[in-house]
């Protein structure tokens, strides 16, 4: 089931992906990203209001093993925070991803940053669920 937290995610993700492709010019690649981001938008547009009406759980467990991992540790006291830090981590995602692909660089450095992209998953996973927290606080609250 989606979350406000995971369709803000592919959001945020697909508008990366759009300003990657308007830097590197491929302009026929653009207009299907922009139709999904639409539709994405009617979709987070429309969940938003079953959440409000309660026809629609806020939250889905996750019952991810951060094995030898510390929490990311962001507290956040606005949904717009949780937000900002998740397009955050996915923006930092698509860049290490970028290095990590890189095989003019060494091994260890590639190793390494497999390491960051792990943490960052972590961040990217804690704000979604902070979004989802917050949204059910906010409804529980009206």
């Amino acid at each position: 089931m989606e979350t406000l937290g995971s369709l803000l995610d592919k959001l945020s993700i697909e508008n990366i992906r759009l300003s990657k492709l308007a830097e590197r010019g491929d302009a026929e690649l653009i207009e299907p990203v922009r139709r999904k981001l639409e539709n994405l938008k009617s979709e987070i547009n429309g969940h938003l209001a079953l959440a409000v009406a309660g026809e629609i759980p806020i939250e889905e467990p996750k019952h991810k093993f951060y094995k030898g991992e510390r929490p990311a540790g962001d507290v956040f006291s606005a949904i717009a925070d949780a937000i900002s830090r998740l397009f955050e981590a996915n923006i930092t995602l698509w860049n290490l991803e970028d290095r990590r692909r890189d095989k003019s660089l060494p091994d260890a450095v590639r190793l390494a940053v497999c390491d960051d992209v792990a943490t960052w998953n972590r961040v990217r996973n804690d704000a979604m669920d902070a979004v989802n927290r917050m949204l059910k606080g906010m409804i529980a609250g009206s």
